[in-house]
């Protein structure tokens, strides 16, 4: 066991929201701790969260010739400027195992033909509506003069099947496909039928410093021809990923371990996505941990930060309110639509491990 006394937590109030935000205080710990603990985490990330090198080139090998397979062939109705990667593997926060990637398929929409107008009653969603005859657009994807994000969306999926088969016949790899949200799936298998990896395949649009995704208004799902069926949804990836990477390495292994225990504890932290947790890292490592008072967040152990940011995410899932870090509006909390118990019970799990070293330590030991 760790000898390991557990950290304080002091209740703020933070003068812009006059919200409570919990602030982690780290007791200091002897040398030995220190080393117990740091050898405990490196031990888990090693064993745990670290994925076989051999594996992700393997696995990095075959992606990176299905992309340049799919920029070469996949025939659109629309121009593909480029593709783009997002997500947990250019950040560098991929664990377990090297399964799965998420490629943007930015359109080529260009401003001197179209504009962007918020959507009045949801501001999280834009229109795009055309300002003059766009020659690389088909009139199929325009419906009263806007971009329909829903027929982009049924476009590109009926195209990437037609590029499914024809790819299977021609290589030893096989595909299949499936849709969730904006996301047209590629499942990528040898050819002995053993899962490789998925693909995420999502259609994306620029205009301006503004990224907007086909993810489907809630008044709109299974009904494309609704007003809504034509609103695209704000995303801050581009800014996110860039926040994320530059974040040292040492501590994105913070975040990588609780992804961990979040895949091994499925039952308590799996019922939140990976993307609130990184959310939550973003706004923990950017505004919360360097207000720490009298602390130099450098110089902390990693067992510490980890501490601290579980203490976040307890304090935050207690106030039932997560904004994307990039949302300066507040507009889309990424808890709302949660039970309350269900925050309550998580936050208890997380302060247990706040509070209780044994506990923290027992989770790093779980394997299924």
């Amino acid at each position: 066991m760790i000898n390991w006394e557990p950290p304080l937590i002091e209740n703020r109030i933070d003068c812009s929201t006059d919200e409570p935000s919990v602030i982690l205080i780290p007791c200091t710990i002897n040398k030995m701790g220190h080393h117990a603990a740091n050898n405990k985490l490196k031990w888990y990330y090693d064993k745990r969260v670290s994925i076989d090198k051999h594996e992700k080139k393997k696995m990095d090998d075959i992606y990176i010739s299905l992309k340049e397979d799919i920029k070469k062939n996949l025939a659109l109705p629309f121009a593909i400027d480029k593709l783009i990667d997002r997500g947990s593997n250019p950040e560098e926060l991929k664990v377990i195992k090297q399964d799965e990637y998420d490629l943007l398929v930015k359109l080529n929409v260009p401003g001197s033909y179209w504009t962007m107008q918020e959507h009045e009653e949801d501001s999280r969603y834009m229109c795009i509506k055309a300002r003059g005859k766009d020659p690389d657009v088909p009139e199929i994807l325009i419906r009263n003069g806007k971009l329909s994000a829903a027929h982009v969306r049924s476009n590109f999926h009926a195209s990437v099947q037609k590029y499914v088969n024809a790819y299977t016949r021609r290589s030893n790899l096989k595909l299949a496909l499936s849709t969730h949200g904006p996301a047209t799936t590629l499942h990528v298998k040898d050819d002995y039928e053993n899962k490789l990896f998925d693909v995420d395949l999502v259609p994306l649009v620029k205009l301006g410093k503004h990224w907007l995704i086909g993810k489907p208004h809630e008044n709109a799902r299974n009904k494309p021809d609704v007003p809504e069926g034509c609103l695209w949804r704000r995303s801050f990836t581009h800014l996110e990923s860039h926040r994320l990477k530059c974040i040292p390495r040492e501590d994105r292994k913070i975040l990588k371990i609780v992804k961990t225990i979040c895949h091994y504890n499925d039952k308590q932290m799996g019922m939140l996505s990976t993307y609130v947790y990184k959310t939550a890292f973003l706004r923990w490592f950017y505004d919360d941990s360097n207000s720490l008072p009298g602390l130099h967040f450098k110089k902390l152990p990693m067992w510490s930060k980890l501490v601290s940011y579980l203490a976040y995410i307890d304090g935050t899932l207690r106030t039932g309110k997560l904004y994307p870090y990039f949302d300066e509006k507040n507009l889309d909390n990424l808890l709302h639509g949660q039970k309350q118990t269900a925050l309550s019970n998580l936050a208890n799990y997380c302060r247990k491990m706040v509070n209780n070293v044994e506990f923290l330590e027992s989770q790093l030991n779980v394997e299924s």
